[in-house]
């Protein structure tokens, strides 16, 4: 739960400029065995949270346009270690950690490069961001 103080200081922090999606944005979570109508995909910039693009590949989606991803990884639930091996060696345009605490972020970006996770750009920001 966020004390006053903390939602004060996140209100008052500079949000940062984030990529804009023009045109058309296909957003995908995480969900099993997904049924993705082709037609969705074609023309648009696709989103992506934590793993969820793993079940694009079938659909041909190799780099998503952004993915979001949680900060947490590092604590070694089961979660995160399927979640982190699920993402190995795999990309992102760009890539948006969401956090309210810098070291989560740094431990974050040491696990993504421990599994090759390539991103063009990357953008934190926190929860009220």
């Amino acid at each position: 739960m966020y004390s006053l103080q903390q939602s004060w200081r996140a209100m008052t922090q500079e949000i940062p400029t984030l990529p804009v999606v023009a045109g058309n944005a296909f957003v995908f979570g995480s969900a099993p065995n997904p049924v993705v109508s082709r037609e969705l995909l074609h023309d648009s910039k696709i989103v992506t949270a934590n793993a969820s693009q793993v079940s694009l590949e079938a659909y041909g989606v190799e780099k998503p346009y952004i993915t979001f991803m949680r900060s947490n990884m590092h604590e070694e639930r089961d979660v995160d270690t399927n979640t982190l091996e699920a993402l190995r060696g795999r990309c992102t345009e760009i890539l948006i950690v969401i956090s309210d605490n810098l070291s989560y972020l740094e431990q974050q970006l040491r696990c993504l490069s421990e599994i090759n996770y390539q991103y063009d750009e990357m953008f934190f920001v926190n929860k009220s961001q």
